[in-house]
C-alpha cells in the first residue's frame, strides 16, 4: 500500500538522503547477494539451453 506513507518523502533525492543518513551506503545494496545469485543462474541455465538447441539445429540442419 504505497498510499499509507506517502507524506514520508518529499521527492526521489530526498528519499535517496533520508535513507543514507538513517542506514548509511549499505542500505542501498540490501538485497544484492540474492539477487546476483539468480542473475548467474538464470544466465547459466539461458546458455546451457541455448547451447543444446545450437547442437541439436546443427544436427539437423547440416
Amino acid at each position: 500500500m504505497q498510499g499509507l506513507e506517502s507524506s514520508k518523502y518529499k521527492n526521489t533525492l530526498d528519499c535517496a538522503i533520508q535513507i543514507w543518513k538513517r542506514e548509511g551506503a549499505k542500505a542501498f545494496y540490501k538485497g544484492t547477494v540474492p539477487r546476483l545469485g539468480r542473475v548467474c543462474l538464470d544466465v547459466g541455465i539461458t546458455f546451457m539451453i541455448y547451447d543444446s538447441f545450437m547442437d541439436l539445429f546443427n544436427k539437423v540442419w547440416t
